[in-house]
This record gives structure tokens, sequence and C-alpha cells, in this order.
């Protein structure tokens, strides 16, 4: 049906997980925990310091402006944490066998991505979702995985991305 050839950079593989990371439900939910845990923390202890000690007004103050610099500074801070893993893991020598030429070829059955190092089929029933963005389509196949392929390798994305979009629903029709 459809053969596409591209240069797969460090770029497009720390684009997808940035979308990974902005979409995902597990990252928010992990990210919102850790945001709250220390401001309940010096709640906890502001209580108890306050019951123990008589004295509720300074470790309230003390206990407000550090968990507000937490709630402001926390986020930014667990977002970089996480990019400079992603940075450091595809620096990696022995993970950037999967950069450089990659093809993709769309048929009938499902999609083949193919690397100088492997080659992956997925059949359309198997494609867990596909995810666009403006600078790519993400074809998951796993809920952490997918086959990311830049819109700028295309010629007509729309009608490429509607192409994986009509085979995907019709694969669902058929089950």
């Amino acid at each position: 049906m459809q053969e596409v050839t591209y240069q797969f950079h460090k770029e497009d593989w720390m684009a997808f997980n940035l979308h990974h990371i902005a979409n995902s439900p597990t990252h928010h939910k992990n990210r919102s925990k850790a945001i709250r845990s220390v401001p309940v923390m010096l709640i906890g202890l502001t209580i108890f310091y306050g019951v123990s000690e008589g004295r509720w007004i300074v470790p309230a103050i003390v206990s407000l402006v550090i968990g507000t610099i937490w709630i402001l500074w926390y986020p930014g801070f667990r977002d970089k944490k996480v990019i400079k893993g992603i940075d450091k893991f595809i620096d990696e020598k022995q993970n950037q066998s999967f950069l450089g030429e990659h093809k993709i070829d769309v048929s009938l059955g499902g999609v083949t991505l193919t690397t100088k190092m492997s080659e992956q089929y997925v059949k359309w029933e198997d494609i867990v979702k596909l995810e666009t963005n403006e600078n790519y389509i993400f074809i998951y196949n796993t809920d952490t995985t997918a086959i990311i392929l830049p819109k700028n390798a295309l010629k007509d994305a729309a009608s490429f991305e509607q192409v994986i979009e009509d085979n995907i629903m019709k694969a669902i029709d058929e089950k």
C-alpha cells in the first residue's frame, strides 16, 4: 500500500517520550502524588508540633512557605530529571542501534518497521492506539511503545494518517 523511508534521530525519540509523558495518566498520577506528599507531611509535622508544644503560628507559616515552594518548584524539577534520564539513556552506545534509517511499510495486514538492526511487524488489530501531534504520528503497539513517524518524512501526512486510521477501524470492526 504505502512505504516510507526516513532518518530517525535522537530528537524523534525525545519527542515521543515527551509526548508520552505529557499524555500518560500513570505519569500524571505519580507526579501528583509526589507533589502532594511534602505538603501533607509538613501539615502533619505542624499539627504534631502544635499539639506537643502548644505553638502553631510559626510552624504553620514555615510549613506554608516550604509547601508552596515545593508545589511550585518540584514539577519542573521532576520533568527535567525525567528528560535528562531519557537523554542519558539514548546517549548510551548500546541504545543507539535504533537510530538511523527506518522504513515503514503499510500493508493490508498491518505495519512493518524495518531498521538496520531489526524488523517489527504489527497487525492492525494489535495496534493499541494512534496518536498524533503537530510533528509526529505515533502508532502504539503497546501502552508504552510506539512506531514513531515524523510527519516531515511524508509527502501527505494527512492521507497517510487516514490510511492508518481506516485500517485500524476496519480491524476493530472485524473483531
